[in-house]
């Protein structure tokens, strides 16, 4: 609503935001789950039963890509082994580059086939389902994305590789090294 408001406000809908000096009203924990391998094997599985959904879960689990940026792609981003996701569609407006091994190339073309012709929107029922037959609960969809780069921390892939496979623009690529390292680490992305 907040952002609603100051939005009527600067387009001159509104005089002066309800919202302008009301508080958070606790502040927003980042949440910290991590699925264990179990937990990972048995949402992969159950994936299997769940059709387009279930594609987007194990594209979730294989890329660490947010899963709008998966539930949209689209068949233009393929391009030689490379998911190319433009500016656009990136939370962060960057272009991001992401390696595809050929499985992951084939079932995430297949996805895209989908979605072209029909978006993904339809998010909480299919979860509820995916609970259910895993058995895995208390979890979001992003934690497969926080999941999967604490399992490739714990592999031994370095800090600034796993930035670039998340396309985050912070940590390491923050500041004065993302002005100036424009190295896109794909080889080492694909490795």
């Amino acid at each position: 609503l907040r952002t609603f408001f100051t939005w009527c406000e600067a387009h001159d809908h509104l005089a002066r935001s309800p919202l302008a000096h009301l508080s958070k009203p606790h502040r927003e924990k980042s949440r910290e789950r991590v699925l264990t391998d179990d937990e990972l094997a048995r949402v992969w599985r159950a994936s299997e039963e769940l059709g387009t959904f279930g594609k987007i879960v194990r594209l979730l689990i294989l890329t660490a890509q947010r899963k709008s940026e998966i539930a949209e792609l689209h068949p233009s981003y393929f391009h030689d082994g490379l998911i190319i996701w433009p500016s656009s569609v990136t939370k962060n407006g960057r272009e991001h580059t992401l390696p595809a091994s050929p499985a992951v190339h084939a079932l995430a073309a297949e996805l895209a086939a989908i979605v072209a012709a029909k978006p993904f929107t339809t998010w909480s029922k299919p979860k509820i389902e995916l609970d259910r037959l895993s058995g895995v609960t208390d979890w979001t969809l992003h934690d497969l994305r926080r999941t999967t780069a604490t399992g490739m921390a714990k592999l031994g892939i370095a800090p600034h590789v796993v930035e670039r496979i998340l396309n985050h623009a912070s940590g390491t690529f923050a500041g004065v090294a993302g002005i100036y390292n424009r190295f896109r680490y794909v080889d080492e992305m694909r490795a």
